[in-house]
């Protein structure tokens, strides 16, 4: 999918990415400017190239999405559970967590209806997170309430992606990577976003506190999934049928 998008695109793909792999020193020197770990650093850099490639290109590199989702959610999930809950070492727990979620990504991958699913129920639940890291301390601050707003929301666009294919794959790649962009710089800058996210899934929303730059970045978040969610619908995913992974022209054609 990626080759032929590449060759279809005349090759401007692949000098953004070289673009963008050119600035990964920079990134590395803002890291250790602000104390990150190498881990952190590597997690920010891949939101950022991951989050712009899939917020413009979601829909264009639909199955690589759905692997990006199981291999994002199994393996992030698996690391999380790995440090808190085990005395492996950093690099041991990162190697097992790729591989959980290689596995994943794979299942989602060939699993298209599955992976839609899981797609829409990832999409809905960082929509809950994005809304409830709005305010300090969290927007719904009861546990449960929280926890059923998060649960609803997922299940809701899980199912409608179902039945509203394309403008949801391209709304919720979109606003995923966004919102992976906004995550990744926020590291680098040392705000508290990410951290937002992670208090988030430990029922710690007192603990959620943005500064400025983080609040900026939500709403940047926001602007650059509206960038995102019209480049593809009137460009990278225009005329593409991602049920055969081909233009429609060249379906029709050979029809």
């Amino acid at each position: 999918d990626f080759v032929i998008m590449v060759r279809q695109q005349g090759g401007g793909l692949v000098q953004n990415l070289a673009h963008t792999a050119a600035v990964l020193p920079f990134m590395w020197h803002v890291a250790s400017a602000y104390d990150l770990t190498v881990e952190e650093g590597i997690f920010a850099a891949l939101g950022i190239i991951a989050g712009l490639i899939f917020c413009l290109f979601g829909y264009r590199l639909f199955r690589w999405l759905l692997f990006f989702v199981g291999a994002a959610a199994a393996g992030g999930g698996m690391y999380m559970v790995l440090r808190q809950h085990t005395s492996l070492a950093t690099w041991p727990s990162i190697a097992i967590a790729a591989a959980v979620g290689i596995g994943a990504g794979f299942l989602l991958y060939f699993l298209v209806q599955v992976g839609l699913f899981a797609l829409g129920a990832a999409a809905g639940g960082l929509a809950a997170i994005y809304i409830q890291s709005t305010v300090s301390g969290g927007l719904i601050q009861n546990k449960i309430g929280a926890y059923f707003f998060f649960g609803g929301c997922a299940l809701v666009a899980g199912v409608l992606i179902l039945f509203f294919q394309k403008f949801l794959i391209i709304l919720t790649s979109s606003f995923g990577g966004a919102f992976g962009v906004a995550i990744g710089v926020d590291r680098y800058l040392g705000g508290g976003l990410g951290d937002a996210v992670g208090q988030f899934f430990h029922g710690n929303f007192e603990s959620i506190t943005l500064n400025t730059a983080s609040k900026v970045l939500l709403g940047c978040t926001a602007g650059l999934a509206v960038v995102g969610f019209f480049f593809q619908y009137m460009k990278s995913g225009k005329n593409w049928d991602h049920k055969v992974n081909k233009y429609k022209e060249e379906e029709e054609g050979r029809q």
